[in-house]
């Protein structure tokens, strides 16, 4: 028993150091050879006037993404020396693609969000394209206006604000989405784990999935809007009238309750009806609110 717990203390000692050296250090395979530094001493670029772009694409791994309205065209960021940044503004299009060096013993995508790209774009311009791709790391979206908006994480959170796509694409491995004041002409969302939370949304159409969450979304759901779930609530504030939505909504385990009236299913048929509403969960609650 002594010598069981002596080899568990010791292994719990030698994952700490590990963990303890990914918090402190970078440590890579550079040129094939091992290289050790500490995460302060990484690089640091910043250039807040750049020639202005049209279509936008970052791909990043253990950073955070963030795009934000600023005075003129611009980006900055900060990577630790276990990672290598490119980037390019040519022909109307701004691409910055970040990358690890190596994975082995590089645990600095673990600890803490030093490292970030920001991009500024000035306010009221549209884009045409925009895509923002991270392995590990948030997506921070505020202000944006462009034709079409995809922002996909594997492990992180998104949050979008104020921001305008006439397509607008989430996706989420393991994380959260977040959108408040964003308006889309059509909305498609896929969660594998993680909550969906929408304050004051306006859509014209949208398609949300979830694996393993729960949706909470309030605003104005013009067309079409479905909604499907495995295992989660979905809680549904419309901004119309009950009439103007044709409904069909059902759950295999679970409840259905629309204006505060409980059923084990809703189907609504008005040939006057603009809208359409379908919701269908494997196991879960619904809850239909018709504020209008």
């Amino acid at each position: 028993m002594k010598k069981a717990l002596i080899i568990v203390l010791c292994l719990a000692a030698v994952c700490l150091a590990v963990f303890a050296a990914g918090y402190w250090l970078d440590i890579y395979v550079e040129d094939g050879r091992l290289k050790v530094s500490r995460k302060s001493a990484g690089e640091t670029f910043s250039d807040v006037h750049i020639a202005a772009f049209e279509r936008l694409d970052v791909n990043a791994a253990g950073t955070d993404i963030e795009v934000v309205t600023g005075k003129d065209f611009g980006f900055a960021y900060v990577a630790s020396r276990g990672k290598t940044t490119a980037w390019s503004n040519e022909n109307g299009k701004l691409s910055i693609k970040q990358k690890n060096r190596s994975m082995f013993l590089n645990f600095g995508f673990l600890f803490g969000r030093d490292d970030y790209i920001r991009v500024t774009v000035p306010p009221g311009v549209q884009l045409k394209a925009a895509t923002l791709r991270v392995a590990s790391g948030n997506i921070d979206v505020s202000g944006l206006i462009s034709d079409t908006l995809g922002v996909d994480t594997v492990s992180g959170n998104t949050s979008l604000a104020g921001t305008y796509a006439r397509r607008m694409d989430a996706a989420s491995t393991s994380g959260n989405i977040r959108l408040k004041d964003c308006e889309a002409v059509r909305l498609a969302v896929k969660l594998t784990s993680g909550n969906l939370d929408a304050e004051k949304l306006k859509t014209q159409g949208m398609d949300v999935k979830l694996t393993s969450g729960n949706a909470v979304l309030e605003g104005k759901f013009l067309g079409a809007s479905k909604l499907t779930a495995v295992s989660g609530d979905v809680t549904l504030a419309v901004d119309g009238s009950k009439a103007d939505y044709n409904r069909n909504i059902s759950v295999v385990s679970g409840s259905v309750t629309v204006d505060g009236a409980r059923t084990g299913s809703e189907k609504y048929e008005n040939e006057a009806a603009q809208n359409t509403i379908d919701i269908h969960l494997t196991s879960g609650n619904v809850r239909v609110h018709f504020t209008g």
